[in-house]
């Protein structure tokens, strides 16, 4: 941020920010993640797209619900569930395979078999 010595104007020109709007999230979305989202070919991504990364990763690691709800910062518990609680595939094939095995640990499969 500027200080009281400089003014905006030459903080600016001195490589502060490059124009005003990208101080502002759409801005900075629209300028740069939208373009490093094509650029790399994972297509059109934005904020919300880290805020669906983020739940599905705290998801990964086994992080209670109520934890996740709180760090989401959601009101209601039902809009990190139902919103935001899509699992990976790998996660829906794992836990697919859970009762077969548990279901087959008296010898017929090892638990370990995956």
């Amino acid at each position: 941020m500027p200080t009281k010595s400089l003014g905006l104007r030459r903080w600016l020109a001195l490589g502060g920010i490059s124009s005003l709007t990208s101080r502002y999230p759409w801005g900075v979305e629209r300028r740069h993640i939208i373009p490093a989202g094509i650029r790399c070919g994972i297509g059109r991504i934005g904020w919300h797209s880290f805020r669906h990364t983020f739940r599905t990763l705290l998801d990964e690691t086994g992080a209670p619900m109520k934890v996740q709800q709180e760090l989401m910062r959601h009101a209601d518990i039902r809009t990190t569930i139902n919103v935001y609680g899509k699992a990976m595939d790998e996660s829906k094939r794992a836990a697919h395979g859970r009762p077969p095995r548990i279901a087959l640990a008296g010898g017929l499969m090892p638990l370990s078999a995956a």
